[in-house]
């Protein structure tokens, strides 16, 4: 290090640099310009080139220029043009008039918004929160729901942002939003957020399925056909997932009805023989709770997969249909085990195994100390971690199985003084 601070004193101090500094003369002023009207202006000419080259350069410099409100009669000019690369210029340019926030900017986009591309319109909506006007959320709301960007490519999840965030906003135009999911492409994103809005209270939920459910169950037939569509058409190794059906099962779970539709779809998944066990148990949760029939060797089958257990068990107790649970699954350890898994998948991953290892009793309470472990096919080695489950309750047989025990881990590895790490484990569940 020494040496390197006496090599560059001795470069400070050389011929080289004492000729240099000896003759140097600063300028007295300064340039009466704004640099961004030097530097910008050739950028909108060449974003006008018939070289792609040269437009390449020019888009190039928008992720290096800073832009100021100085810029904005340059971009609001540069916006209505007809560029070769319009997609992606006009891009561009939005996000430099987001960039400077300028009110004045939202009614020029508004203005130019019928002539943009779906992705530009698009980009615009998703950006508008960053305006700085007191308008910008009616706009958002009039060009959305009269002239709504319609494309595969785009992010709807950040289209429909605002509403996701107010869902006040989607309670006063229900009619509109329920009619946005007519559009193909953002009909899942539709159907989440009618899920979203039904759930956040009671009032949203009885204006949804008095004026709204019937007309979206009316629709599932079709949705369920075109999944089955595309399975039919889907390669071996392909997984065909559909948000439409899912969501459909979701409101199942929620909205109880009679309607027709209901029976239709969850018999539909619950015979058509796919891949996917997620939907089926959302069809049965769905059955039990409008109180339709379900065979019960369906049922025996899906209680006997812990992945779906806890939640049919659920619905079944909800129903008053505690006879319908099969007693190994209401006993302590096993439910132990049960509500285990459930918080595994919920924190980490699903595990390999679950197996007990032991009871223990602190500060007066039971609790379970069980063992977990993941596939471990790559290193041929089983680790062990210790999880605590409790406090658990007196006797064989689940009192409240409504609720899962409360459940603790660190992912430690299980050692010789277990019993002190689950005894810390815990104190935290008696908090």
């Amino acid at each position: 290090i020494l040496k390197g601070l006496h090599d560059t004193e001795k470069q400070l101090y050389s011929e080289t640099a004492n000729h240099f500094f000896k003759h140097f003369k600063g300028s007295d002023s300064i340039p009466d310009y704004e640099l961004s009207e030097v530097s910008l202006r050739p950028v909108f000419q060449q974003l006008k080139s018939t070289d792609s080259i040269e437009r390449q350069k020019a888009l190039n410099s928008f992720d290096y220029n800073y832009f100021y409100k100085e810029d904005l009669d340059l971009l609001h000019n540069a916006l209505t043009y007809n560029y070769k690369d319009a997609g992606i210029t006009k891009e561009k340019i939005i996000s430099a008039l987001a960039e400077i926030g300028d009110s004045t900017s939202i009614q020029v986009l508004k203005n130019e918004y019928p002539k943009l591309g779906e992705d530009n319109k698009a980009h615009f909506l998703i950006n508008i929160s960053n305006f700085n006007s007191a308008n910008k959320f009616k706009v958002y709301e009039e060009l959305l729901f009269n002239s709504p960007p319609i494309n595969y490519n785009i992010s709807y999840h950040d289209l429909l942002s605002p509403l996701n965030d107010s869902l006040a906003i989607v309670n006063e135009n229900l009619d509109k939003v329920f009619a946005l999911s007519e559009h193909p492409e953002m009909r899942s994103r539709i159907l989440i957020l009618l899920n979203s809005y039904i759930q956040a209270e009671d009032n949203y939920k009885s204006k949804f399925y008095s004026d709204y459910y019937s007309d979206l169950l009316n629709k599932t037939k079709s949705y369920f056909n075109e999944y089955k569509s595309r399975v039919s058409k889907a390669k071996e190794n392909d997984y065909i997932f559909s948000d439409e059906v899912y969501w459909s099962l979701r409101f199942m779970n929620t909205l109880m009805s009679d309607h027709k539709n209901v029976d239709w779809l969850t018999n539909a998944v619950l015979n058509f023989d796919y891949k996917n066990n997620w939907y089926k148990s959302e069809a049965i949760t769905a059955r039990i709770l409008n109180d339709l029939p379900i065979e019960k060797k369906k049922l025996v089958y899906y209680l006997n997969d812990k992945e779906y257990r806890n939640d049919i068990i659920k619905v079944l107790l909800e129903k008053g249909r505690r006879k319908d649970i099969p007693k190994k699954y209401l006993k302590i350890e096993s439910y132990a085990k049960d509500c285990l898994y459930e918080y595994l998948i919920n924190h980490d991953d699903y595990p390999s195994e679950i197996n007990s290892f032991d009871k223990f009793t602190h500060q007066g309470k039971e609790f379970y100390a069980l063992t977990f472990h993941y596939d471990t096919k790559k290193t041929k080695e089983t680790k062990e971690y210790l999880a605590v489950v409790g406090p658990i309750d007196s006797g064989t047989t689940v009192k409240n199985p409504e609720k899962c025990y409360h459940v603790n881990s660190d992912w430690e590895l299980i050692k010789k003084d277990w019993e002190k790490a689950a005894k810390i484990l815990a104190d935290s569940l008696l908090k």
